[in-house]
Protein backbone atom coordinates (compact mmCIF):
# COMPACT_ATOMS: atom_id res chain seq x y z
CA UNK A 1 0.00 0.00 0.00
CA UNK A 2 1.45 3.46 -0.68
CA UNK A 3 0.51 6.55 1.61
CA UNK A 4 -0.65 9.53 -0.14
CA UNK A 5 -0.70 11.34 3.52
CA UNK A 6 1.43 14.65 4.13
CA UNK A 7 4.24 13.13 6.47
CA UNK A 8 6.21 15.13 8.96
CA UNK A 9 9.65 15.85 7.80
CA UNK A 10 11.73 16.20 10.77
CA UNK A 11 10.13 13.83 13.00
CA UNK A 12 11.20 12.89 16.73
CA UNK A 13 13.88 10.60 16.92
CA UNK A 14 13.13 7.36 18.20
CA UNK A 15 15.71 7.17 21.46
CA UNK A 16 13.31 9.98 22.30
CA UNK A 17 9.99 9.00 21.87
CA UNK A 18 8.15 9.54 25.22
CA UNK A 19 5.45 11.58 26.68
CA UNK A 20 6.55 15.18 26.87
CA UNK A 21 4.46 15.70 30.02
CA UNK A 22 5.33 12.67 32.25
CA UNK A 23 8.24 10.87 30.35
CA UNK A 24 6.19 7.45 29.81
CA UNK A 25 7.58 6.02 26.98
CA UNK A 26 5.57 2.06 26.99
CA UNK A 27 1.90 3.68 27.43
CA UNK A 28 2.60 6.35 24.75
CA UNK A 29 1.29 5.72 21.32
CA UNK A 30 0.29 7.32 18.22
CA UNK A 31 -3.38 6.46 16.45
CA UNK A 32 -3.70 6.76 12.79
CA UNK A 33 -6.99 5.35 12.23
CA UNK A 34 -7.23 6.85 8.08
CA UNK A 35 -3.25 5.27 7.00
CA UNK A 36 -3.19 1.72 9.56
CA UNK A 37 -0.13 0.41 7.45
CA UNK A 38 1.95 3.99 6.96
CA UNK A 39 4.91 3.39 9.67
CA UNK A 40 5.91 7.32 9.09
CA UNK A 41 4.18 10.22 10.80
CA UNK A 42 1.77 12.21 10.02
CA UNK A 43 0.61 15.60 11.52
CA UNK A 44 -2.83 14.96 12.08
CA UNK A 45 -2.19 11.31 13.68
CA UNK A 46 -3.42 11.39 17.44
CA UNK A 47 -0.60 10.75 20.08
CA UNK A 48 -1.72 9.96 23.93
CA UNK A 49 -0.54 8.29 27.49
CA UNK A 50 -2.33 5.99 28.80
CA UNK A 51 -0.10 6.59 32.05
CA UNK A 52 -1.16 10.57 32.40
CA UNK A 53 -3.60 11.53 30.24
CA UNK A 54 -1.94 13.62 27.44
CA UNK A 55 -3.29 13.49 24.17
CA UNK A 56 -1.91 15.91 20.75
CA UNK A 57 -1.76 15.73 17.39
CA UNK A 58 1.64 14.74 15.84
CA UNK A 59 2.44 17.98 14.57
CA UNK A 60 2.09 19.48 18.34
CA UNK A 61 4.01 16.66 20.09
CA UNK A 62 7.24 16.87 16.75
CA UNK A 63 7.11 20.91 17.12
CA UNK A 64 7.19 20.93 21.02
CA UNK A 65 10.10 18.28 20.63
CA UNK A 66 12.02 20.60 18.47
CA UNK A 67 11.63 23.67 20.18
CA UNK A 68 12.48 22.12 23.49
CA UNK A 69 15.91 20.95 21.70
CA UNK A 70 16.43 24.82 20.62
CA UNK A 71 16.71 23.48 17.10
CA UNK A 72 14.73 25.21 14.55
CA UNK A 73 14.30 23.89 10.90
CA UNK A 74 14.10 26.37 7.47
CA UNK A 75 13.97 25.52 4.10
CA UNK A 76 16.81 24.63 2.15
CA UNK A 77 18.00 27.16 -0.12
CA UNK A 78 19.51 24.38 -2.35
CA UNK A 79 16.85 22.68 -3.45
CA UNK A 80 14.44 25.71 -3.46
CA UNK A 81 12.33 24.95 -0.16
CA UNK A 82 11.51 21.41 -0.87
CA UNK A 83 13.58 19.81 2.13
CA UNK A 84 14.46 21.61 5.27
CA UNK A 85 17.99 22.26 7.15
CA UNK A 86 18.39 23.37 10.91
CA UNK A 87 18.96 27.21 11.17
CA UNK A 88 22.58 27.55 12.64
Amino acid sequence: MVCNGKHIGNPVPLKDWKCPRCGNVDGFICDDPENPECEMEHPDDYVSCYKCGFGASMAVVTRSYWKAKGVKWIKCPHCKGTGQIREE
